[in-house]
């Protein structure tokens, strides 16, 4: 992928965060360690 192309998926940081949230907690924020979903940014 080049910068263009990463600049088009990812406007801004807002959007690049949502994105890898999605990726890490595709079911939801949920602590590894003690699988609570009661979490804040």
């Amino acid at each position: 992928m080049d910068i263009d192309k990463l600049r088009a998926r990812f406007p801004d940081e807002n959007a690049c965060r949502t994105f890898f949230e999605f990726i890490i907690w595709r079911s939801g924020r949920v602590c590894p360690h003690c699988d609570c979903s009661k979490s804040y940014r």
